[in-house]
């Protein structure tokens, strides 16, 4: 699994991440304190080293019985034909995953060295909304 997960890693492009960016600024700019005028996203990349699965599990349905509820809840509110198509699909399983991500040590101090990791900069800018902004990057 983790031989699968290394070969789809290479090849997931950065520019998924863009619409993740996006709510990111969005989400950050309602809550910004009075001295900070704008946010803006300006690098985010998962990297070159990718998660690695620690341990995969089935659970019993007794493990999870507030799932359980909530698609018989959800169930309940459809009409006959898509309750029909849904219990047609097959069977429902619940699996465990359990997932670390450990960044590649860098040899070089500066950023390209940090960038073979997952990471994501955000630049803030200080200053009086409509005048002027300092860029503080972090």
């Amino acid at each position: 699994m983790n031989s699968l997960i290394g070969l789809i890693w290479s090849l997931v492009s950065p520019e998924m991440f863009v619409s993740i960016a996006d709510t990111i600024e969005d989400v950050m700019q309602m809550s910004l304190p009075g001295f900070i005028e704008n946010v803006r996203v300006a690098d985010i990349s998962q990297g070159e080293n990718q998660i690695r699965i620690l341990s995969l599990r089935a659970l019993p349905d007794s493990e999870v019985p507030d799932l359980k509820k909530a698609a018989t809840a959800a169930r309940d509110g459809k009409d006959e034909l898509q309750r029909k198509a849904e219990e047609d699909g097959g069977e429902v399983y619940n699996l465990e995953v359990a997932f670390a991500y450990n960044a590649a040590p860098s040899e070089s101090k500066g950023v390209s060295g940090k960038t073979r990791n997952m990471h994501m900069q955000i630049v803030f800018y200080a200053g009086i909304k409509g005048l002027f902004g300092v860029p503080l990057r972090t």
